[in-house]
């Protein structure tokens, strides 16, 4: 085997950092890893906020893969079963009523696979009165364990801890857990029960103190009344600002060295500090001389004289400068990731090594559900239930991000988004849909070659006037890369859910066209006095002037939709048809241009194309307008539109996201035609 553990399949159903990081150790050294989050994705990813690289999310989820699914429904729950009949470990943080609930108590999964490592991480522990207690590593690793309360000097607010501190130690014992159980059934053939807590970590970190307080030295106590016990393994401040942390452990060995090293050997002829018994007993005035001493040398000074004289001390590291740290990229600490994607050149490494079995290459933490296909045909859960699993999901932000990324690096003409309140098809009203303004304002912000638009905006969602400084804003945002698409609206359940009503067709279609002429007028950089039957302008003005926005219009209507596009639009873009219809709505295109007297050329042609390539998954929008079968089924489909004077194809994806497909499309249909 390349790797110690890749016979080992791994269920990560823990979240935030503890239990997921036991999981990461696992992949690294070669499990497979399948990480269960929800379809929203798992709310660990946003615990940055604002911050657009997600490292917290990258360090703890590299090496596994994603699949969304939710487990507050049976056929969620009954899925998470299915998986586990085929896993070793299982991997969790829930607490009592969550297992219960998502049917994922041990006793269940026991008989559902008798050789399951069940490996489980608590905030207390699972006895005595808080074992149903919610906690973090702050409050059960820090501050719980008693680490928290020692770490300061007196009467000094205690102290948070480093981010993760806790987890990340507590994961490490996890893994050893699961490692125990593993062999443990090596032996006997029988899964079992492993766990630990935040608070046994804690306690085991702080159990030399602990141990202490059992003895009756209590140097918490002792600590808060006279202050830190010890100047010889105490913090000091050099000339340069760096600070200096001593282990002088053997002190009367060292404790002459270190006065020499200093230039303070007078300290042994001062009765004071002549020994470490009279050091121990004058320590106030020891711990000022030896902080004046260390403020006459910059680190590189005094760190040369402590090496000379064999003391043991360490330089206090700011994290900036750990990354670029010789001895810690010598020894594997830090990694490359040889990824060329945003932040993540670097990765910090799990803290155990094999000589004889070397880790896998840090691979980038997946976006939410991105292996949800490949994995459940993996452990043989048959196409027809996939598909009914994964009907109710949408696209997440982190996928549509994921699809904006690949069309903008592959060669593709534009991206676009949708404008709904509700996913098309509506199965449940709360699955995701992004609002379409924002959504696009944000395609604009995460590309930089492709065009970006909206197929199609629906006109009576916003006042003409806004949606018109909407587009020339995102065409600013964009660099002049920006297509506005504007149609009447279909979807009647998000008109009469937010207020809109539903208007019959025809009054959709007169608001549609007071507010093209609304738009393209303010576009123009006229000043606009307007007064309809369903929107008033005075004297309005749109500025700054677009950079390159173009105004399309779609729809699949033969007379007033074609009208429209001939009068105001520079592209025209058809839903879900066939070459045949394509062909009748460009020839009644023409038509109307020529009423007008305009040339049909200047208004570009497109249709949206449901993407189903090499898929066994029936279309859920027309399969006329879909693209199902092989790649060269595809191209033939494609050159059909051509032929009747298509000029573009935009392929539309509802999820879940065939990602192999994708792949399989740029690489072996896009090169048959020229963008």
């Amino acid at each position: 085997m390349e790797h110690l553990l890749e016979d080992i399949t791994v269920i990560d159903a823990a979240t935030y950092l503890a239990g997921p990081g036991a999981a990461t150790i696992l992949a690294d050294f070669g499990a497979n890893v399948i990480k269960i989050e929800p379809p929203g994705g798992d709310g660990y990813r946003s615990l940055v906020g604002a911050y657009p690289v997600p490292y917290h999310w990258l360090l703890t989820s590299r090496n596994k893969r994603s699949l969304a699914m939710d487990l507050r429904s049976d056929a969620g729950q009954a899925l998470m079963h299915d998986l586990v009949a085929k896993a070793d470990v299982l991997t969790t943080n829930f607490m009592r009523p969550q297992l219960e609930k998502y049917q994922l108590t041990y006793e269940t999964l026991k008989k559902v696979n008798p050789r399951l490592i069940f490996a489980h991480i608590s905030g207390y522990g699972l006895k005595g009165p808080d074992a149903d207690r919610r906690a973090f590593d702050v409050t059960g690793w820090w501050a719980r364990s008693g680490l928290m309360e020692f770490i300061r000097e007196p009467d000094q607010t205690p102290l948070p801890m480093a981010p993760g501190m806790g987890d990340h130690c507590t994961a490490t014992a996890l893994f050893g857990a699961v490692m125990t159980g593993l062999y443990r059934r090596e032996r006997t053939g029988e899964g079992s029960f492993v766990s630990t807590s935040l608070a046994a970590n804690g306690v085991w970190a702080n159990g030399m103190a602990l141990q202490g307080v059992i003895a009756g030295n209590n140097i918490g106590t002792y600590r808060q009344a006279k202050g830190w016990p010890n100047p010889f393994s105490d913090v000091y401040r050099c000339s340069d600002g760096d600070y200096v942390v001593l282990a002088v452990i053997n002190t009367a060995r060292e404790y002459p060295a270190l006065a020499g090293a200093l230039g303070c050997s007078h300290w042994l002829q001062d009765e004071r500090f002549a020994s470490v018994g009279s050091v121990m007993k004058n320590r106030p005035d020891f711990h000022l001389a030896m902080a004046e001493a260390f403020s006459k040398f910059s680190f590189a000074e005094v760190s040369k004289l402590l090496e000379t004289a064999g003391v043991t001390f360490s330089r206090v590291t700011p994290m900036g400068d750990i990354i670029e740290d010789e001895q810690m990229r010598a020894n594997d600490i830090v990694v490359e990731t040889d990824d060329e994607g945003e932040g993540y050149p670097l990765t910090i490494n799990s803290p155990i090594t094999v000589a004889e079995s070397p880790k896998r290459k840090p691979r980038r933490a997946p976006d939410v559900g991105a292996d949800s296909l490949a994995v459940l045909r993996e452990v043989g859960i048959e196409e027809e239930r996939i598909q009914a699993l994964l009907a109710n999901e949408d696209l997440s932000m982190e996928e549509l991000k994921r699809l904006w990324q690949i069309g903008d690096t592959n060669g593709f003409h534009w991206v676009s988004v949708w404008d709904h309140f509700y996913a098309n098809p509506l199965k449940d009203r709360e699955n995701p849909c992004f609002e379409g303004v924002a959504a696009m304002a944000g395609l604009a912000a995460s590309t930089s070659n492709v065009r970006v638009g909206c197929l199609v905006f629906c006109a009576l969602f916003r006042n003409p006037g806004v949606l018109a400084k909407a587009g020339v804003t995102i065409d600013h945002l964009s660099g002049g890369r920006a297509d506005v698409g504007i149609g009447a609206g279909w979807f009647e359940e998000e008109f009469r859910d937010f207020g809109y009503g539903f208007p019959p067709l025809g009054q959709r279609f007169d608001q549609l066209e007071e507010a093209l002429e609304i738009i393209t007028a303010l576009w123009r950089g006229e000043s606009v006095d307007f007064k309809g039957k369903y929107y008033t302008m005075s004297e309005a003005v749109c500025a700054p002037k677009p950079l390159g926005l173009r105004l399309w219009i779609g729809g699949r209507g033969k007379q007033r939709t074609v009208a429209l596009a001939a009068k105001y639009a520079d592209g025209f873009n058809m839903p879900y048809v066939s070459p045949e219809i394509a062909a009748d709505r460009l020839s009644r295109l023409q038509q109307a241009c020529e009423k007008i007297g305009r040339d049909p050329a200047e208004i570009d042609t497109s249709v949206n194309l449901g993407f189903y390539m090499n898929s066994d998954r029936q279309p859920d929008i027309d399969p006329n307008g879909s693209l199902t079968g092989s790649a060269q089924q595809a191209v033939d489909l494609i050159g059909r539109f051509q032929d009747v004077g298509i000029q573009g194809i935009n392929i539309a994806f509802r999820p879940p996201v065939d990602w192999d497909n994708l792949q399989v499309y740029i690489e072996e249909v896009m090169p048959h035609f020229a963008r």
